[in-house]
């Protein structure tokens, strides 16, 4: 195997190129994130309507008030919106409108090997094809998730929160 520009791998005149990886559907998982930035959408514009229902009520105490104590009345907007949603629920009012929920489980990475025939790898097991990987990948994710559950170590999740999960993760691809 000969290496002729980082990422690129020669072997009887085939070839793996980077690009063509991380540019594929299946480079990146798009799903997940756009379901993520979702949720943050929605939970800043939860956020700017609390600050616009704040600022409606100190007015009657003066306009300076929202002007000089903006950074500290934001502090306490998200501080109560923290406690009032991922302390108590593990997710973000916007994550749980997503059906997202943040058990800290992460799926292994699928990685690129130098074997033009086996050409993806999670934790070590090498694949044929992308999809497989990422079968094995979120496969991994699902029994992590779900021995969490029953060594107590998840709250407010359960093993049907974990199949959705798998699915999700599945589609995804």
């Amino acid at each position: 195997m000969k290496t002729i520009f980082p990422g690129f791998y020669v072997k009887r005149a085939i070839h793996i190129p980077t690009w063509d990886t991380i540019s594929g559907r299946e480079g990146t998982r798009p799903a997940f994130r756009v379901g993520q930035v979702d949720a943050e959408l929605l939970d800043e514009e939860l956020l700017d309507l609390l600050k616009g229902q704040v600022g409606e009520g100190l007015k009657y105490f003066g306009t300076h008030i929202q002007d000089d104590w903006s950074a500290e009345i934001m502090l306490a907007l998200r501080a109560i919106l923290f406690k009032l949603s991922i302390w108590d629920h593990d997710a973000t009012y916007g994550a749980t409108l997503q059906n997202l929920k943040f058990t800290g489980i992460q799926p292994p990475n699928v990685e690129t090997t130098t074997d033009p025939d086996r050409p993806f790898s999670v934790n070590g097991n090498t694949f044929t094809d992308i999809e497989d990987a990422v079968d094995r990948s979120c496969a991994i994710q699902h029994n992590a998730c779900a021995d969490a559950i029953n060594n107590g170590e998840l709250s407010d999740v359960d093993i049907s929160d974990c199949d959705a999960q798998l699915s999700k993760c599945v589609a995804a691809g």
